[in-house]
């Protein structure tokens, strides 16, 4: 008679697997069950939302480009702000020639001189002392600005300078009786005035706003056209090559410009955006709400924000701040460093117990033993907790 042996089973590793995935489930299950019958503790409770950031900055803006070659001398300052119809450069088109404008410039140079040593001599005239004293403030203004580096306010005053200077041509040409050499001059300079005018464009402002004339290749990329339609990965890129110094900042302010290149940006200093991105675990803003911010380099002053949106994508959350504070010395930046934080307070719940229901937020709740969904506005929310 024959003994059969017992027969051994192996147990195989997904054996195991499918165990845990089974239990995992279960107890998901339960838990969630757990949550629906027992509606979560609701409590009145913080929420701090304090974190250094680095920002895009995105402006409500206008850029005029130029329609032919022309060579551009800005009547405003960096900075300036202006309205709509006011002139804020001269285009010298077509036909213009640099020789010419300093041929000018010379011209009235030697008539200022020949009318001085000339004709005037000892003549004493208080109107002209005055403008003469005027253009030598303007002159020391002028000299202690470029001094001290500080060249945003050196437009301003080097066309009021240039204004001066025309009183004081128009004022001689008045009250001097010219001799025969002094009207021929008058006459070169009037020719001369003639055909460069001929070539000159007054550029007027095409609304109100503030004047820059800094560009840095991005504003058709972040204006208010493609703001809802930007996402994260835009936002990093751009990030990454500005902090590697991939674009530099360049100017457009005085010199020669090309058809279809940038004279100047028109920008709405109270209607700005920050476009910030945080890891989703560690975002605490919810769109509609507000922050507190600030940025270097503005004065140290703290911004209210408003949370225009927030688009999650992965692990990480894109939030977009609208501000309506003057932007101040951030027309020209793109790339800023802050810091955001707000300490919220309101009922404070688990942030999954936070659902929607025919569009609208809520949490459920007992009343009276029985379940019921109440429609709540979210202030913030972590990974964890959220405060309505």
């Amino acid at each position: 008679m024959t003994v059969r042996g017992k027969r051994k089973y192996r147990i195989k590793p997904r054996f195991y697997v499918l165990v845990a995935m089974l239990v995992a489930l279960l107890v998901w299950g339960g838990v969630t069950l757990i949550q629906r019958l027992v509606p979560p503790r609701v409590d009145w409770g913080r929420l701090e939302t304090d974190q250094e950031v680095t920002a895009i900055l995105l402006r409500d803006e206008r850029v005029v480009l130029s329609e032919e070659y022309a060579r551009m001398d800005c009547l405003v300052a960096e900075g300036e702000l202006v309205d709509a119809g006011e002139e804020l450069a001269v285009l010298y088109t077509s036909g213009y020639s640099e020789k010419d404008i300093q041929n000018l410039v010379q011209l009235r140079a030697d008539i200022k001189d020949y009318q001085q040593i000339n004709i005037l001599k000892a003549f004493v005239d208080k109107d002209l002392e005055s403008l003469n004293n005027e253009i030598r403030d303007k002159v020391d203004q002028i000299t202690a600005l470029a001094a001290r580096g500080e060249s945003r306010g050196l437009l301003v005053h080097e066309r009021e300078l240039a204004q001066l200077m025309d009183q004081r041509r128009l004022y001689m040409n008045s009250t001097v009786q010219p001799d025969e050499t002094l009207s021929g001059m008058y006459e070169r300079e009037n020719a001369l005035i003639e055909k460069i005018n001929h070539t000159r464009q007054v550029i007027k402002a095409e609304g109100g706003g503030v004047v820059s004339y800094f560009l840095d290749g991005y504003e058709s990329r972040y204006s208010i056209d493609t703001l809802d339609g930007l996402d994260i990965r835009t936002v990093s890129d751009t990030k990454d090559k500005l902090l590697s110094g991939g674009v530099a900042v360049k100017a457009g302010t005085d010199g020669v410009v090309g058809i279809g290149e940038p004279l100047y940006r028109l920008v709405n200093p109270n209607r700005w955006y920050a476009l910030i991105v945080l890891p989703r675990l560690q975002n605490t803003l919810v769109k509609g709400g507000v922050c507190d911010i600030s940025f270097e380099g503005y004065e140290e002053k703290l911004l209210t924000a408003h949370v225009y949106n927030v688009v999650e994508q992965g692990r990480y959350a894109l939030v977009v701040l609208q501000l309506g504070d003057p932007i101040g010395s951030l027309l020209s930046l793109r790339l800023v460093d802050g810091h955001i934080g707000r300490s919220l307070e309101g009922f404070k719940v688990p942030a999954g117990a936070v659902n929607e229901k025919d569009g609208a937020q809520g949490v459920t709740v007992m009343i009276d033993g029985s379940p019921r969904f109440i429609e709540v506005e979210v202030l913030a929310q972590d990974s964890r907790h959220a405060i309505v």
